[in-house]
C-alpha cells in the first residue's frame, strides 16, 4: 500500500518541531518498513530520508496524491481536506475541534465538521480523553492512536540537575502560565527558582499574548525564562535538568506529551490533571491543584524531594508509547481502509 502522510499549513513536517509534526515523520519512518511512504508538508522540510512532496492548498495535495498513486492519506487535524483527495483517508486528531479551523473551514459549525468527517474513512485520536469527546460531541466513531516516546527521551542521560522546577510547554495563559506565576510568587517557592520555556512555535515571532507574559514573568525574581530546545535530544536533556517537572494546564489536555517525556527521562512530574493528562503520565504523574497556589507549592516541593516514579511502575507505562507501538494502531487502520477497498 502506498501511503501519503500529511502535515498541517503551520509547520513544516520536521523531526523536533511541534508534537503533531514530529509524530507524523516519527509515523512515516515506522510505516515505512512495511508500506510505501511519502509525506506531504505545506513547507519545505529537511526531512531526507523519505519522499517529500510540498503542497500549496489543498486542492493540489489532492493532485499530489493523484500523481503519486497514493492508495490511502493521512490526514492530521485536517478532515476539511479529504474530499479533495481522490482516494481513502484516515483522519487523525491531535486536538480538539478549535485547532481544525482554518481561514476557510470553522471548526465551530457541528455540521460542517460532521460534513468533513464523512469523507474519512476512519477517524482517531491521541488519547482515550480526546476519542470520547470527540465521538461524543460529533456523533461519529473515533479510535486511538496514542503518541510515542523518542528514543532520545529512553536513552540514559547524565545531566546536572539545573533548574528546581521547570515548565516546558507553549508560552499560552490557557497552559497555566498565570498559575505558574501564582506558584512563583507563594512564600513557600521564595528560595526555588522556575524556569519557562520561551515556547513560541508556531509563531515565528512573540504574539501580543506572549509580550504580555514577558512582561509578567520579569517581575519575578525567581522565574526565569530559557531558550526552548532546539532538538529532540535537548529536549530530553532540558527535561531531565530539572528536579520536577510541572503541567499545570487549565484547558482539556488533548494528550499531554510533555507529561509523558518527563516519565520517560525519569522526572517527577506533576500535573494538572485535565484532559488526557493523567494518561500521558500515567501512575507515575502527581496530581496538583494549580489554581490553588499554596496548596500546589507543596505537592510541588514535596514531588522534588521524593517524586521519583517507581521503575517497574515506569516501565509498564512506557511500554504503551514505543514508536513501534504507536504506529501498529495507525497502520491498523490503514489496514480496516485497504480490506474495505478490496472487499468492495
Amino acid at each position: 500500500m502506498r501511503v501519503m502522510l500529511v502535515g498541517t499549513e503551520l509547520c513544516p513536517l520536521e523531526r523536533g518541531a511541534g508534537g503533531l509534526e514530529n509524530l507524523v515523520v516519527g509515523w512515516a519512518n515506522e510505516l515505512s518498513l512495511t508500506h510505501d511512504v511519502l509525506l506531504a508538508s505545506a513547507q519545505p522540510t529537511s526531512v531526507s530520508e523519505l519522499q517529500v512532496e510540498v503542497f500549496r492548498s489543498p486542492s493540489e495535495l489532492g493532485e499530489i496524491a493523484n500523481s503519486q498513486d497514493v492508495d490511502c492519506v493521512v490526514l492530521n487535524n485536517r478532515p476539511q481536506w479529504a474530499h479533495y483527495l481522490p482516494c481513502p483517508s484516515v483522519g487523525v486528531f491531535h486536538n480538539d475541534r478549535p485547532a481544525w479551523s482554518t481561514p476557510d473551514f470553522d471548526a465551530e459549525d457541528l455540521s460542517a465538521v460532521q460534513n468533513a468527517l464523512s469523507y474519512l474513512h476512519r477517524k482517531s485520536a491521541v488519547s482515550a480523553y480526546l476519542a470520547n469527546k470527540l465521538t461524543a460531541d460529533c456523533h461519529s466513531e473515533f479510535a486511538v492512536t496514542t503518541p510515542f516516546v523518542d528514543v532520545e527521551f529512553l536513552s540514559p542521560l547524565t545531566v546536572e540537575k539545573k533548574w528546581s522546577v521547570l515548565y516546558s510547554g507553549r508560552l499560552l495563559w490557557k497552559k497555566g502560565i498565570a498559575e505558574v506565576l501564582a506558584l512563583a510568587a507563594d512564600p513557600q517557592m521564595a528560595t526555588t527558582t522556575i524556569a519557562i520555556t520561551n515556547f513560541l512555535m508556531p509563531w515565528g515571532e512573540p504574539t501580543a499574548e506572549h509580550r504580555e507574559i514577558h512582561a509578567a514573568v520579569a517581575q519575578l525574581p525567581n522565574v526565569v525564562l530559557i531558550d526552548p530546545p532546539s532538538s529532540r535530544k535537548e529536549m530530553a536533556a532540558v527535561l531531565a535538568s530539572a528536579q520536577v517537572v510541572i503541567v499545570p494546564s487549565q484547558w482539556q489536555e488533548p494528550f499531554g506529551l510533555v507529561a509523558l517525556e518527563s516519565v520517560a527521562v525519569g522526572t517527577p512530574v506533576v500535573i494538572s490533571g485535565t484532559g488526557g493528562l493523567r494518561e500521558a503520565a500515567g501512575e507515575c504523574g502527581i496530581v496538583a491543584d494549580f489554581t490553588n497556589a499554596s496548596a500546589a507549592a507543596a505537592v510541588v516541593l514535596n514531588a522534588a524531594g521524593d517524586g521519583v516514579c517507581d521503575e517497574q511502575r515506569r516501565a509498564d507505562h512506557l511500554a504503551r508509547f514505543t514508536r513501534k507501538a504507536s504506529t501498529e494502531k495507525l497502520a491498523q487502520l490503514l489496514a480496516d481502509v485497504f480490506d474495505e477497498r478490496t472487499s468492495s
